[in-house]
């Protein structure tokens, strides 16, 4: 199994959308830099509905041994920034980032990654989930922008509406 490497943004969303449990069950590990546990805790002494990550033993708080150089001149923040950077330190893991920039940047230093609907893919095609459908409406509601057309992609790769 694969080790997670999870951005502010994923952990948000599937804590809004109440299936942040779903991470320990698709990966051996799960993890975020701690720059993403710094945005998390700022984000909910300011209010915003967000974990408490210290409640989840499956989860580690790790430091990238050093930023990497294909990174240096990026403008992602520092959350991408080192989940990049670890996941280019460490074998067999994922980069869970919904940033379309981060996303860029992992496909073109040929990192593995998904976002939070790839998330919730390999959740249905591992059995875990039922239907994504409910799931993106609520990610909708409460701000992930998600287009149409992405919406309904996913929907046939989980078989949830015939292709034709």
């Amino acid at each position: 199994m694969a080790h997670l490497i999870c951005d502010t943004s994923p952990i948000q969303y599937l804590h809004l959308a109440g299936l942040l449990n779903l991470l320990p069950e698709l990966a051996a590990r799960v993890s975020i830099p701690r720059s993403v546990a710094r945005e998390l805790d700022i984000g909910r002494t300011l209010g915003v509905n967000l974990p408490d990550m210290s409640r989840m033993p499956w989860l580690t708080v790790s430091e990238p041994q050093h930023r990497h150089q294909e990174l240096c001149d990026s403008d992602l923040g520092p959350g991408e920034l080192d989940v990049l950077s670890l996941a280019l330190e460490r074998s067999n893991s994922i980069a869970v980032l919904d940033d379309k920039a981060a996303r860029k940047m992992a496909e073109s230093l040929q990192l593995p990654f998904m976002g939070t609907l790839g998330v919730l893919r390999e959740a249905k095609a591992q059995g875990r989930l039922v239907t994504v459908r409910p799931i993106m409406d609520k990610l909708r509601s409460v701000g992930f922008y998600l287009s149409d057309k992405t919406y309904s992609s996913i929907l046939t790769a989980t078989g949830e509406i015939d292709p034709s």
